[in-house]
């Protein structure tokens, strides 16, 4: 990795770094495996051709530099708005995400993200851009959808009716209620669970449910 200049780990892991390459600020991102590195390089290429998704700026055979995105993450402006009850930014952030996830769908025809953690979208200019895709597999978009939705509900602020409006447009945008995706919503419950401990995963399921029979059936 001749003239890259590593600044610091911006993850949970040891893979992820900001560095500098050829006088620009970039992000660096380490493999363990050639496949993992061919898998995304060539999800990366499809996406970014569209404008949601930062370009490759160096490839080897266990890392790629890429560029570094300004803005900020999807999960700092979730949990600020739903701190604030700021509806309409909610509203924006769920229209933003369901863009670039139908364009997400479009280049990589027949496959999901899998693994949501708002962490991995960046908000900048009024858009939405990927910029992890280790865990993208072959899958029904629904699954994606229902943990999106399971993911807002563990990580707003306050009782899950405060993300209500981010969920609402979600769903709207997706054509999708929420008894469509109990049972994915519910696995992600128990396995959050089963790591963190801290979830009533029954109480959330009701208000899930609550939330369905009162207000989504009317959008």
């Amino acid at each position: 990795m001749e003239g890259i200049k590593i600044i610091k780990n911006i993850a949970n892991d040891d893979r992820t770094f900001l560095a500098e390459y050829n006088g620009q600020i970039c992000v660096l991102k380490k493999y363990h495996d050639a496949i993992e590195n061919i898998k995304e390089v060539a999800i990366l290429n499809r996406v970014s051709l569209t404008g949601y998704a930062p370009k490759i700026l160096l490839k080897g055979k266990d890392f790629i530099v890429q560029e570094y995105l300004e803005g900020q993450s999807l999960n700092t402006l979730f949990i600020q708005a739903t701190r604030q009850d700021d509806v309409k930014m909610l509203e924006n952030l769920a229209n933003w995400l369901s863009i670039y996830l139908q364009i997400f769908y479009s280049v990589v025809d027949g496959c999901i993200v899998k693994h949501i953690d708002f962490n991995n979208f960046i908000i900048f200019n009024d858009r939405c851009y990927g910029v992890d895709y280790d865990s993208v597999e072959e899958g029904l978009n629904n699954i994606d959808i229902a943990n999106i939705v399971a993911y807002a509900c563990v990580n707003c602020v306050g009782d899950v009716f405060s993300c209500f409006p981010f969920v609402r447009v979600i769903l709207k945008n997706f054509h999708v209620e929420i008894i469509d995706i109990i049972n994915e919503v519910k696995d992600f419950f128990v396995d959050y669970n089963s790591a963190m401990h801290i979830l009533d995963v029954d109480n959330l399921m009701e208000s899930l449910l609550a939330i369905n029979e009162k207000v989504l059936n009317r959008i």
